[in-house]
């Protein structure tokens, strides 16, 4: 069916937000899922490595508990491949994930998804060649303003939290 209009920005939460409803709905939240084509749920399981719960599409559950950690984060990396918005903010994903699950989420931003802005806001080393940019926000009394840097200087804000984001 193609891309699904009015999806442009997708905001995914350190904690995946899982509907209640089939599996096939909490992929296809916000939108319906006959938006979709009849192959994307199943392809974007398989690429993100929860094929197993391909048969599962249509059964009803409590996805948030029934899912472990790992399994819930990759479940919004489906929803991304799914949706294919135009830009993605990422509140501290990026930290809560590790292994395999991150070097999956990075290969799919740099593959599938790399038509997309990816804004990802976190603690963690924005050294990652997946972001091209990296934009430190800075606490002025005086007043708001963002601060650009150049590559090789690196300033954290007070908190340790660093802006990190894709073309």
């Amino acid at each position: 069916i193609g891309r699904p209009k009015g999806v442009n920005v997708f905001f995914v939460p350190r904690r995946p937000y899982l509907p209640p409803g089939t599996l096939r709905e909490v992929l296809a939240y916000p939108l319906s899922v006959e938006n979709f084509g009849v192959h994307a749920f199943t392809d974007s399981l398989e690429r993100v490595g929860l094929k197993r719960f391909a048969p599962m599409l249509d059964r009803s559950s409590g996805w948030d508990r029934e899912l472990n950690w790992d399994e819930q984060q990759r479940l919004m990396l489906a929803r991304l491949l799914i949706h294919e918005p135009r830009w993605i903010v990422l509140d501290e994903v990026l930290d809560s994930i590790d292994g395999e699950t991150r070097t999956r989420a990075l290969e799919i931003f740099s593959s599938e998804l790399k038509d997309a802005a990816i804004v990802h806001i976190g603690r963690g080393n924005c050294s990652d060649p997946t972001f091209t940019r990296v934009l430190h926000l800075v606490k002025d009394p005086r007043s708001h303003k963002l601060v650009r840097q150049k590559p090789a200087e690196t300033t954290s804000l007070p908190s340790g939290m660093q802006l990190a984001a894709s073309p």
